[in-house]
């Protein structure tokens, strides 16, 4: 069974492409909550302004014009505070999305500082064991050039060109 490989680089870049589009997401969140908000203050400011009881000594036509555009202005005032309402459920779910998106960043955050530890660790001990290498190479060599020096094997030894024996 062939095994797959992958670049967590890749799949890092990914993960915060996703977490950039979803504090894109919320920040357009926030703005069209903003936008409700005024929108909503603006209608309810001016509903509380308009005058809700006609003088005395109106006619009928006049008193239902008034009373007819006091429950248009309340039924805006309403759906603009519906529209804040869903305006903030929005900006909470696209909170929740970026806090989602972000964890995931974070968690493959720790996973390279883990793989990071890992190889510094590993890159130690190869230095180690390349030292202890050296180390035992030049004793053993050590070794081997004093077993071969004139003055323990002088018997054994051949002699040069100019000696005799």
């Amino acid at each position: 069974m062939k095994r797959s490989r992958f670049h967590l680089t890749a799949v890092m870049r990914v993960r915060r492409i996703q977490e950039d589009i979803e504090l894109g997401r919320l920040a357009k969140a926030r703005i069209d909550l903003a936008a409700e908000l005024s929108k909503e203050e603006t209608l309810t400011t001016a509903y509380q302004n308009a005058v809700h009881v006609s003088p005395a000594g109106t006619s009928t036509q006049r008193f239902l014009g008034d009373r007819s555009r006091a429950d248009r202005m309340g039924e805006q005032v309403m759906t603009a505070r519906a529209q804040v309402v869903e305006a903030r459920c929005e900006e909470v779910h696209r909170r929740d999305e970026w806090a989602v998106a972000a964890q995931r960043v974070s968690a493959l955050d720790r996973l390279f500082d883990r793989f990071a530890e890992a190889r510094a660790a590993s890159i130690a001990a190869d230095e180690v064991v390349d030292t202890d290498e050296q180390t035992m190479q030049r004793r053993s060599h050590l070794a081997r050039a004093a077993t071969n020096s004139p003055a323990r094997n002088s018997s054994t030894q051949r002699p040069t060109s100019g000696e005799k024996r």
